[in-house]
């Protein structure tokens, strides 16, 4: 390491938190966190350039306030074809449909989040194009592979009407949880039993990681959403579709992922 610079010191502030990390020449990457109250906000979307397709990688952190016992919906494509949400028995569900709704992906987590949980990383990525059938998922860098999951080959529903972070698309089973980095590449697939890949969005410590202003440093394209922003502006997306609309009112956190 080169003299002055502190490996994985962490710093924080109120909705932040810093990684100084070894290599990155002491700068600091700041995460924000943006919480959703469970009564009566969501943030949506009609993806303008959103397609169906087969590829996908979906990351983001997530520290529940609430509402353990009960589902909540983390995202939703409308329609009902493509979501994914904490259920009843506190495990993480993804379930991935084509236009019809048959399942392309889908599996159901063994770990539990709860509001005693504290904050956790959810990492997927898949590739169901023809005739391949890969699919994996982490939390907090743990591979969460039920060993029952759902793989078929074939589109995936990306492009319904609205896009909802934060409750279903018709604003119930609402969000109890602060989010951060909040990002959706609905263009490309990454092996993520393959350690490197999973260090482009959380650090071996557990930290977040700097994906770029745009969300592009870990595939080197922009995603179609990207969420980095404080709260504020959390609903301005720096991925290549536009801004999201706020439905209700959202407020900061009192911490971020460190």
């Amino acid at each position: 390491m080169r003299s002055g610079l502190v490996s994985g010191l962490s710093v924080r502030s109120q909705g932040k938190s810093s990684l100084l990390a070894g290599g990155g020449g002491g700068v600091p990457y700041v995460a924000s966190a943006t919480n959703f109250d469970g009564t009566n906000d969501y943030i949506q979307r009609t993806l303008t350039s959103a397609v169906d397709g087969s590829l996908g990688t979906l990351s983001f952190w997530m520290n529940l306030n609430g509402g353990d016992g009960g589902e909540q919906f983390i995202f939703r494509i409308n329609g009902g074809t493509s979501y994914i949400y904490r259920t009843a028995a506190n495990k993480i569900n993804i379930y991935l449909g084509d236009n019809g709704a048959a399942l392309k992906v889908g599996d159901t987590g063994a770990t539990s989040l709860t509001a005693a949980s504290g904050w956790a990383h959810i990492l997927a990525s898949w590739d169901v194009s023809s005739g391949t059938t890969l699919f994996d998922w982490y939390i907090n860098d743990v591979q969460e592979l039920s060993g029952a999951q759902t793989v078929n080959s074939g589109l995936i529903d990306y492009d319904g009407a609205d896009l909802t972070i934060g409750a279903r698309q018709n604003g119930t089973l609402k969000l109890n949880a602060c989010i951060s980095e909040f990002y959706f590449h609905q263009n490309h697939y990454l092996d993520l039993s393959v350690v490197e890949n999973r260090r482009k969005f959380i650090t071996a410590g557990g930290a977040p990681v700097d994906l770029g202003p745009t969300g592009s440093l870990p595939t080197s394209s922009q995603p179609i959403i990207y969420l980095p922003n404080p709260f504020g502006t959390f609903e301005q997306n720096a991925g290549y579709d536009g801004d999201f609309t706020v439905i209700g009112a959202l407020t900061e956190c009192a911490s971020a992922p460190a």
